[in-house]
This record gives structure tokens, C-alpha cells and sequence, in this order.
């Protein structure tokens, strides 16, 4: 298992894969708006457009050879939302390569990036009846506020983690996993 920056080309499969887990996740409660083609241009030119913004944005796929397992991403959090913190852009894994710890390593390749630069907190965006709204629980994320969006009807809870605390138990996990 390898996990590594996407390259150009790999950007589709990876927006395929976040589509996929839409539908996956909202099991029909909400309608996806969601085009290939918007979303690929959309995670280009956000990748692209980092440095003009002053901003860190990467994102990492990880592959078994060169089989697409899943994705993540993450950048510099709003001000409103941290001060000093990192917010989750992305974090998705195929159905099939669940369970085997592939967002555990994505979540900390990501942080070991960031953690160098001195951020200390660690923000994601999370539709509350969405399956994986659980995972951040487990992993210790506290519910720091709630939004929503069409009109009320999706509420997002908006976790906080302490970045340095959660990389040392994802790497306690990892290690205790393999």
C-alpha cells in the first residue's frame, strides 16, 4: 500500500469516488447536484490556486500498486473556524477497502504535513446523519458547532480535534493494526 499526491490524472477517479459516496451516504435524503466535470475543475484549480491564496492544500490517494483505494485532502482551516487550525477537504475510501485502516493512514499522512508548521487543530465538516459522522466520534472529535444547509434540512456538524493528540492515536492505532 502506497500513499502518495494524485497526479493530474488521477483527480477522476477520485471525484468519481466522492460522488459514488454521496449517493452512498445520503441513501436518497438528499439530492446530489453533484457534476463530474464542475467537481473536477473545482479540485484542480483548488489545488492549483493554493499558493496565490496563501493557503496548503494537498491531497493524497492511496493505491495497492496502482489500484485506486481512496483519497484525502486537506488545507489551512477559515479563521472562523480555527486560529491556528487544518480543515479536512476530503477523506474517502472504496466500499471494498474498508475496515483495513486506509483512512487511518490517509488521516495521518496529512497531519504529519501539517503538524511541522505548528497548526494545532484539526477541523471537518461532517453531514450528522452521514455513517461516517460516527468514524470522527470514535476518533475523539468533539462537535465544536452545527450548520446547515438547504434550508435547514441537512444539519453538519463541525468536529474539532487537538491535530497532535489525534495523530499519535491514529499511529497507535496503525501500529496496533499491523
Amino acid at each position: 500500500m502506497i500513499i502518495r499526491k494524485l497526479k493530474k490524472e488521477e483527480y477522476s477517479q477520485a471525484i468519481d469516488l466522492k460522488i459514488n459516496s454521496f449517493y452512498e451516504e445520503v441513501a436518497g435524503t438528499a439530492p446530489n447536484h453533484m457534476v463530474k466535470e464542475d467537481e473536477l475543475n473545482f479540485i484542480l484549480e483548488w489545488v492549483i490556486s493554493a499558493e496565490k491564496y496563501n493557503d496548503i492544500r494537498l491531497v493524497y490517494g492511496c493505491f495497492d500498486n496502482e489500484k485506486f483505494m481512496g483519497f484525502a485532502g486537506a488545507s489551512i482551516a477559515e479563521e472562523s473556524d480555527s486560529n491556528n487550525g487544518i480543515e479536512l477537504n476530503y477523506l474517502f475510501v472504496k466500499e471494498e477497502y474498508r475496515g483495513k485502516g486506509i483512512s487511518l493512514k490517509l488521516l495521518n499522512k496529512l497531519l504529519k504535513e501539517f503538524l511541522p508548521k505548528d497548526f494545532k487543530e484539526l477541523i471537518v465538516y461532517n453531514y450528522n446523519f452521514y455513517t461516517s459522522n460516527q468514524y470522527y466520534r470514535k476518533l475523539g472529535g468533539k462537535v465544536k458547532k452545527q450548520t446547515s444547509e438547504m434550508d435547514g434540512k441537512l444539519l453538519i456538524d463541525i468536529f474539532s480535534f487537538d491535530a497532535k493528540k489525534l495523530n499519535e492515536k491514529l499511529e497507535k492505532m496503525i501500529h496496533d493494526r499491523y
